[in-house]
């Protein structure tokens, strides 16, 4: 009749099912593992430039204040 299924079994069902409906709908988009790669290589680049724009103005708003303070400290000398 009917067997109860060990969690293994039920995983590893799940995890074929999981693949080729992933295979199916990448082929359905006309997407292969070679876009998918491209992709992944695009948001990686995209990742570091962003984290690299943003120490790039961190440094430079930290310069801007560090030169009006040297701008406000010489001016106080010279009073």
């Amino acid at each position: 009749m009917y067997r109860v299924m060990e969690e293994q079994e039920v995983e590893l069902l799940i995890d074929r099912a999981c693949e080729k409906a992933v295979k199916a709908a990448m082929k359905d988009l006309g997407i292969s593992n070679k876009d998918v790669y491209e992709l992944h290589n695009l948001l990686s680049t995209y990742r570091a430039i962003q984290t690299s724009f943003v120490a790039t103005i961190t440094k430079g708003v930290t310069l801007i204040v560090l030169g009006a303070m040297t701008v406000a400290v010489y001016m106080h000398e010279r009073i």
